[in-house]
């Protein structure tokens, strides 16, 4: 069984007071590692390495901060096996292509950032009023506490960490349990390049989060996982004023409009239910169906379903497991609380050998208000709600609180594309539901890595005055 320690100020130390929790693969059930469950001794410690690494790092010029990025990226290339190998550990071998995905584009995504940094370093200046010239330039924060999910940790760390080290600012990373293999090897191979106290990575649950989220160092503090966490989150920093960005799970849902293709979206939309045992940021927990087409549409649904389980008598689920028992216990739990008017057509049942395996489940006729349509629920579950016109299917869609994707459904594809553009969701599809949230575009190279830039600094005009010219 492996051991894991917090990486503070380049250094691999345990927690103050020895306290460790288990990491359990969701594949088997099995305890695999030991890691530091931290306390408010390690946060301050942590914290204060980063604020002494900050007055240094912040200083240093965008041209030697972007070459440190690039071989970090270099790093992760000439580490990629192993840390698919450490990605894969919390997370389950099931895992294991997802990594290989993941950790390609971290070195990519590093590159990007690294070049956007220089891009942007010289600065605007503007003469814009007589004798007068204003000039702005982007400022890092200061430290920058991350609290990261499970689901791809190496994503996050290429979205949030690596933007703000590439910023200027100093970074306070808690993973999330499945998140504390990849975290560390990825703070280890950059501990090669980055100096003391940049990149820092306490571990821990709720606790060390919350012990983060309300620090007086931290200039921000960002995060991804659940509503809940992020309500827990903005409460305790706002104690301390501290400037937050929470990315938490919304609902995820598709549209199938009256003259659809039954077939072909059902067939996408398992995908996008089931795949990763409906865990990725863009599964969908809600089907609006026609009530034209709900019984083809359904059954369509069901079989692709049902095709979802394991072809070896007994075996778990091949969309693969929870990521770990508090995820199934709630997915479980939610589904107990249905009300009489559901019916479960598919799925429903936890598998009874090792691991976190449910399997894919299809909840027919629920309502507007029922708990599965809108619960922040990570796991393989669909509710189908259907609808008579597509103005009530609309105002279904856009009455759901906390809205994160949506798909629309029609071999009309104008009609598709009018209804789609009047969903109140901030990213949507038309005939299509990927499992990821990028969107394809001529800037998607630049715009999500400006964005993700802008997050974690604060632009800094200065305005001076200036003789005259004089002739």
């Amino acid at each position: 069984m492996s051991q894991f320690s917090n990486f503070i100020d380049n250094l691999l130390c345990d927690a103050a007071d020895g306290a460790t929790a288990d990491l359990v693969d969701p594949t088997t059930g099995l305890v695999v590692a030991a890691v530091p469950e931290s306390g408010a001794r390690d946060v301050d410690r942590a914290a204060d390495a980063a604020a002494r690494a900050f007055a240094h790092w912040r200083t240093t010029d965008a041209e030697r901060r972007s070459k440190a990025l690039c071989e970090m990226a270099a790093g992760v290339e000439s580490r990629a096996d192993s840390l698919v190998s450490a990605g894969s550990l919390g997370t389950g071998q099931w895992h294991l292509s997802v990594s290989r995905d993941e950790v390609s584009e971290l070195a990519r995504r590093i590159r990007l950032t690294a070049g956007e940094i220089l891009r942007r370093s010289s600065g605007d200046v503007e003469a814009f009023a007589p004798s007068l010239t204003s000039s702005a330039r982007y400022e890092p924060l200061g430290v920058v506490v991350h609290l990261g999910g499970s689901h791809r940790p190496f994503d996050e760390l290429g979205t949030r960490v690596v933007p703000a080290l590439a910023a200027g600012n100093t970074v306070v990373l808690k993973p999330a349990g499945a998140a504390v293999p990849s975290a560390l090897a990825v703070a280890e191979s950059a501990a090669e390049i980055l100096p003391p106290g940049v990149l820092n990575v306490v571990c821990g649950g709720h606790r060390t989060g919350n012990l983060l989220a309300a620090h007086d160092v931290p200039a921000l503090v960002t995060m991804c996982g659940s509503r809940a966490a992020a309500r827990e989150v903005a409460a305790r920093a706002a104690g301390a004023l501290t400037r937050t960005h929470l990315d938490f799970r919304g609902t995820s849902l598709a549209v199938v409009l009256e003259n659809a293709d039954p077939h072909a979206a059902a067939e996408v939309l398992a995908e996008a239910a089931f795949a990763e045992a409906g865990q990725s940021s863009t599964s969908i927990s809600r089907i609006l169906v026609s009530s034209d087409l709900v019984l083809e549409f359904t059954a369509a649904l069901v079989k692709r379903a049902e095709a979802q389980l394991s072809r070896v008598p007994g075996g778990p689920p091949v969309c693969g497991p929870l990521l770990g028992r508090g995820r199934l216990d709630s997915a479980v739990e939610l589904l107990g609380r249905m009300p009489s008017h559901t019916r479960v057509l598919a799925g429903g049942r936890v598998h009874d050998g090792p691991g976190c395996y449910l399997e894919p489940t299809v909840v027919a006729d629920i309502r507007q208000d029922d708990e599965l349509g809108h619960a922040d629920i990570l796991g393989p579950v669909v509710g189908i709600q259907t609808f008579a016109g597509s103005r009530r299917a609309m105002d279904a869609a856009n009455a759901i609180p906390h809205r994160r994707t949506a798909s629309a459904w029609s071999t009309d594809t104008v009609a598709a594309t009018d209804f789609a553009r009047e969903l109140a969701f901030p990213h949507v599809w038309v005939n299509t539901h990927p499992r990821t949230s990028a969107a394809p575009s001529p800037y998607q190279d630049v715009t999500p890595v400006a964005a993700d830039l802008d997050r974690c600094t604060r632009l800094r005009y200065v305005t001076r005055q200036t003789p005259p010219l004089t002739v």
